[in-house]
Order: C-alpha cells, then sequence, then structure tokens
C-alpha cells in the first residue's frame, strides 16, 4: 500500500509486487496436493557439487473438466460439447557464480473455454484461448561496493476466438470437427532491466536503474473469422479494428533512502520515461516521487506518500496488442497521496489503515464493448478521447503475522472513482439524440 517507489513505472495505480524466494539448498524437496479443484507438484533438487538448485513446479485444474462432463452429459445428442481446462506451470535453474547468482525463470499459463461443433454436418462451434509464456535471465554481483543486477526477459501473449464446424475429411469423408477460422491478437515482447544500490554512509543508500522493453503486436486472421463489430471493407487505421503495434518503452531512475534519525525514513526518487510508438510518435514523462514514514513509538509507525505516474491508455479488458496500439492517443497522467499508519496493538495483533486520494489530469480509457457498440450504432469516433478523474477511498487490515502454527488477516477496502464523461442520450430510432457531459463512476469503482 502507499505510493510505489520509482523503479515500478509506466503505471497510473497500484502496483503488485512478486518476488521469488530463495531455493532450499539442504536437501531435496517435493510436493504433491490433490483437491476438488486442483492437482499439482512441486520438486526442489540441490546440486551441491556445483552450487546449482533446480526447481519445478505445476498445475492442472480438473473442476473444468468436471463441468465440461456435466454440461455435456445433460446437453442433448448430437450438440456440441462444452470443454473448458487450464493449467500453469514455473521453473527455475539457480547457479552460484563466484560472489553472485544467477537465475533462469520461466512461467506460462493457459486457459481454453468453448463449444466443440455438434456431430451433424455444418453444425458450428468455437472458443476462446488466452495463453501466455515468460522467461528471464537474471544475474547479481556486487559491484564498487553495492549490488548490481541484470536482467533479460522474453515473453509471449495470446488471446484467440476461434471457429469450429462439422465437415467431412477425405478420403473416408467422415464427419469430423475442424477449425475453420481464427481471429487471434499475439504478442512479442523483448525487455532488459539493470539497477546497482549501495549503502553511501550510516544514513544513506543509492540505486541507479533503467530497463527497456520493445513490443511487437499483430493480428491474425484466417477463414472466414472477423474481429467483433468488423466488417469487410471498413477501414484498417482504426487499433480496434485490426490492432498491431510496433512500440518501445525505455525508462531511468535513481532514489535514495535517507534514514536522519532512528524515527525517520524519506525515499525521495524521480524517474525518466520515453514512449516511442512505431512510426514516429514518441511521448516523455517525468515522474518525481516521496515516501516519507515515521515511528512514533515501539509499536506505532505513520506514514505518507506522494508521486506522479503516467501510463499508456488502457483497455478495460486486457488484450494483447489493444494496450499497445492504443499510444497513439497519448499518455494518461495523474497523482498518487496516500497517509496512512501502522500499529502492533498487541502480541500477534497487527493493524494498519491507508487513505489515498489520486487526481488524474488525463484519461484515456477504453472499454471494448462500448467501442463496438458505438460502431454499430454508426456515432462518430471521437477526436479527443481523453478525459479527467479521481479516485480515493482506504483500506483496513488486521493482521496476525505467523507464529503460533498460523497466520491470517481480515481487511476492508473502500474506492470511489469518478470520470467526466460525454454520454450518449440514444433515442427511440436507435440513434444518438445529443451528448452530456456527466461525472459517473468509473468501471472498477467498488
Amino acid at each position: 500500500p502507499g505510493t510505489p517507489p520509482v523503479r515500478f513505472g509506466r503505471l497510473l495505480g497500484g502496483a503488485v509486487e512478486g518476488r521469488l524466494s530463495r531455493p532450499r539448498e539442504d536437501r531435496f524437496h517435493a510436493t504433491a496436493y490433490a483437491d476438488l479443484l486442483n492437482s499439482g507438484g512441486f520438486v526442489e533438487v540441490p546440486i551441491a557439487s556445483t552450487g546449482t538448485s533446480v526447481s519445478v513446479a505445476g498445475r492442472v485444474s480438473y473442476s473444468a473438466l468436471l463441468i465440461s462432463l456435466m454440461a455435456n452429459t445433460l446437453s442433448q445428442e448430437g450438440a456440441g460439447r462444452v470443454r473448458a481446462g487450464f493449467w500453469d506451470y514455473q521453473a527455475r535453474v539457480e547457479q552460484k557464480v563466484g560472489r553472485g547468482r544467477l537465475r533462469l525463470f520461466a512461467l506460462g499459463a493457459s486457459d481454453d473455454v468453448g463449444l466443440g461443433a455438434g456431430e451433424n454436418a455444418g453444425s458450428v462451434g468455437g472458443g476462446v484461448l488466452s495463453r501466455f509464456h515468460r522467461v528471464d535471465l537474471r544475474g547479481t554481483h556486487p559491484l564498487a561496493g553495492g549490488e548490481a543486477e541484470v536482467g533479460f526477459t522474453l515473453g509471449t501473449d495470446a488471446l484467440g476466438l476461434v471457429g469450429e464446424e462439422t465437415q467431412p475429411r477425405p478420403p473416408s469423408n467422415v464427419l469430423e470437427s475442424q477449425r475453420v477460422g481464427e481471429y487471434s491478437l499475439r504478442q512479442a515482447s523483448v525487455s532488459a532491466r539493470a539497477l546497482w544500490r549501495r549503502p553511501l554512509a550510516d544514513a544513506w543508500e543509492l540505486e541507479l536503474g533503467g530497463d527497456v522493453e520493445h513490443r511487437r503486436s499483430a493480428t491474425v486472421l484466417t477463414g472466414n473469422a472477423l474481429p467483433p463489430g468488423w466488417r469487410p471493407g471498413d477501414s484498417d487505421a482504426d487499433p480496434f479494428k485490426k490492432p498491431s503495434a510496433v512500440a518501445t518503452f525505455s525508462g531511468v531512475y535513481a532514489t535514495a533512502t535517507w534514514r536522519p534519525s532512528e524515527r525517520w525514513t524519506l525515499v525521495p526518487g524521480v524517474r525518466l520515461d520515453v514512449y516511442h510508438l512505431v512510426p514516429g510518435q514518441t511521448f516523455t514523462a517525468v515522474e518525481p516521487r516521496l515516501t516519507v514514514r515515521h515511528t512514533l513509538s515501539d509499536t506505532l509507525t505513520l506514514k505518507g506518500g506522494a508521486g506522479l505516474f503516467h501510463q499508456p491508455p488502457t483497455v478495460l479488458l486486457h488484450i494483447p496488442a489493444l494496450d499497445t496500439a492504443g499510444l497513439r492517443y497519448g499518455l494518461q497522467s495523474g497523482a498518487q497521496l496516500d497517509v496512512g499508519a501502522e500499529w502492533r496493538a498487541a502480541e500477534g495483533l497487527e493493524l494498519s489503515a491507508d487513505v489515498f486520494y489520486n487526481p488524474l489530469r488525463r484519461a484515456v480509457e477504453f472499454d471494448v464493448l462500448d467501442v463496438l457498440e458505438a460502431r454499430r450504432r454508426g456515432a462518430p469516433s471521437t477526436e479527443e478521447p481523453s478525459t479527467r478523474g479521481y479516485a480515493y477511498g482506504l483500506e483496513l487490515m488486521a493482521r496476525h503475522p505467523l507464529g503460533g502454527n498460523w497466520f491470517g488477516w481480515v481487511s476492508y477496502s473502500f474506492l470511489q472513482s469518478k470520470r467526466r464523461e460525454l454520454i450518449n442520450r440514444i433515442g427511440d430510432d436507435n440513434r444518438v439524440v445529443e451528448r452530456v457531459l456527466a461525472t459517473v463512476p468509473f468501471a472498477f469503482e467498488q
């Protein structure tokens, strides 16, 4: 909770940080599990002679299989068969190299939901397939009195609609379901990062870093598949019709941690990002940020943060290619202001509270359904899709840290988010009668 530090760039809202635990190197470890929803396993193998550790994990859910079996049992004979399933995996190899370490980490997941074509000739079906993979190579090593880290990541994302039809397959002409079309959005990314941190004195620590990411997005159209709402002869210029994009994001940052006394911690920082969309569109953003913590007593700590943030335009349903192609509409920008407190009320009981206010100077957020509906009505595209808005709220949490063989937490979150929007009033003839400027709740208000 609070204002994310400057190493997290190109985001307008909150940040979720995930860290890998260090591998256990004492002996072989293995875990397997199965329940009503999933089955999976985890294996960790240390190789002491080479300083290597190998970890592999995976999961397969058969809840979707049970749903499919039930739906297919209840369906009429000859109807299409429901299919649904997902899996994911992680794998890691970590190697000691002198005083440093190398880590190769891979993860991915797949979801497939659909309805197969029926048994009769000409029966149609289809489904939605979502899949991603990441491979990350990371190295750390002491450097110039501090520690340096270098990382390199490859990634692929895909989201697609597939069409199926029951057709005779030569030469026997046996009827079977065949894929007849596909509309999918695919994105490949290559990124690199580097950082160096070093304690400068008893009260100071410096961190410098930078990152660069290159994305290439494309649309795949085969057979008779068409994008939703897209008609032959439509212009390909709008990225929501046939999205494709090539973009490079790069940024550098510097931050310092200053502890002028045992009770105060100040973390000022600044970040510079450059967004480049081919062909020839470049946007630059400078983001100063500050986080402050003050320990009032052994049990009570006050905290606060403020900063500026930018992000490419948002599609309210994450779809590869659209978030990159939308950069043609410029950057979103806003601020984050946060204050809070942490209180160790008793042994085994920690309470925390955060209150935030985020004014949005420029927001560019596309709802896919609204875009398609506007096209069906023949409404003209908005020349300037940006708007203003704000968000405010609070979060309360009570937590029992790990101890006494158990842990747990309970939280309550409140969020109000508003936007200034031009609302279309629709007449009885299904045409736009007028447009009214109003403050309306945002999609993710809760």
